[in-house]
């Protein structure tokens, strides 16, 4: 039984392949494909499994480490030896699902999305749960395809994501503290082009908005890699 599965994924992947090769003469990549006449249908059955493995492979909680926030202080008014100083503060963002998140793939996009409580966590960021929470994806078909061990799986990969966001953690602020040495120090805190002012003696406390945080494009990450995880264990029957 299990050969004679192997042979219907084989003669699948085959089909994908060369359906590819046709999509790429046109310069259309994209996922499911239109009918060709006198063939099956398409690469539906195995971008279904694909499907189905992203989903049962996303994790509950799903926990996702974030990008330090980084921070660059300089001492106020004083002569002492440590007129400066920088860092980044780590935290993450754990995700407990309600139920399994749906993710569906087009012929152009595939759109995700993770509906749960969200809860924030770091050494110096001070934890904080958010129920009823979610996120809706809508990914863009890549230029590229999902590699293996062996070369392409002959399976697009999950381009560019655009996200609507809902509930109140997407409003909320990461409340955090910085120690510094004695004295009195004015920070610059915050990624990019999103940064913020404060200042402190001894320790600076701050709320840095979630907004300005890059949460929704990490996440997106994390399942873009759950994604080409399935899109593996689909073609070569490894992750």
């Amino acid at each position: 039984m299990r050969s004679h599965f192997s042979l219907i994924r084989a003669g699948v992947v085959a089909l994908l392949l060369l359906l590819n090769i046709k999509a790429s003469q046109a310069q259309t990549p994209g996922w499911r494909c239109v009918d060709v006449p006198n063939l099956p249908e398409c690469e539906d059955a195995l971008i279904n499994e694909i499907e189905d493995l992203t989903i049962g492979n996303v994790s509950s909680p799903l926990l996702v480490s974030m990008p330090d926030l980084p921070y660059s202080c300089r001492r106020i008014g004083s002569s002492d030896q440590v007129p400066s100083l920088t860092g980044g503060l780590p935290w993450s963002v754990g995700v407990t699902l309600d139920g399994l998140p749906s993710f569906l793939i087009g012929r152009q996009t595939a759109s995700g999305d993770l509906a749960g409580t969200f809860q924030t966590s770091g050494p110096n960021i001070s934890a904080a749960t958010y129920p009823n929470q979610t996120i809706h994806y809508l990914y863009r078909v890549s230029s590229v395809e999902v590699m293996a061990s062996g070369g392409s799986t002959g399976v697009t990969d999950l381009g560019a994501a655009t996200s609507i966001a809902e509930g109140s953690f997407w409003g909320s602020s990461l409340h955090a503290h910085i120690d510094l040495p004695r004295g009195a120090f004015s920070c610059t805190v915050g990624y990019p082009d999103q940064t913020i002012r404060v200042r402190g003696t001894g320790a600076v406390d701050f709320d840095y908005p979630v907004a300005s945080t890059p949460v929704r494009s990490v996440i997106a990450e994390a399942i873009r890699t759950v994604f080409r995880t399935a899109v593996r264990i689909a073609v070569t029957g490894s992750p």
